[in-house]
């Protein structure tokens, strides 16, 4: 398909977003400009509410940090020093889950 356009006709892309075999697949014959994909800037503005919602999810990571915090500072403290990964990622998950419970 890439191979199809004509010569005479200009293609922009992204560099670093393009995959390396499309980037070979285009004519030779057709000149490539390159810059940042347009798309990105229209991603990087964001509206009001969308800011809002951001925030909410920092104040609710945040929460969840804190009571993660608390309930490892406590197993510490009660002696425990052989904490398993694998009970670590089930409490912050847990506390994440019940802080999503309570916004929605």
């Amino acid at each position: 398909m890439l191979k199809n356009i004509p010569g005479k006709n200009r293609i922009y892309l992204d560099p670093s977003r393009t995959n390396v075999a499309v980037y070979d697949a285009i004519n030779s014959n057709v000149k490539i400009s390159q810059g940042i994909n347009l798309t990105t800037y229209m991603k990087s503005i964001k509206t009001d509410k969308e800011i809002e919602n951001i925030k909410k999810a920092y104040i609710l990571d945040g929460v969840s940090l804190v009571k993660f915090f608390n309930w490892l500072e406590m197993l510490i403290n009660a002696g425990s020093s052989s904490l398993l990964t694998i009970l670590i990622i089930a409490a912050i998950e847990s506390v994440r889950i019940s802080g999503k419970r309570k916004t929605t």
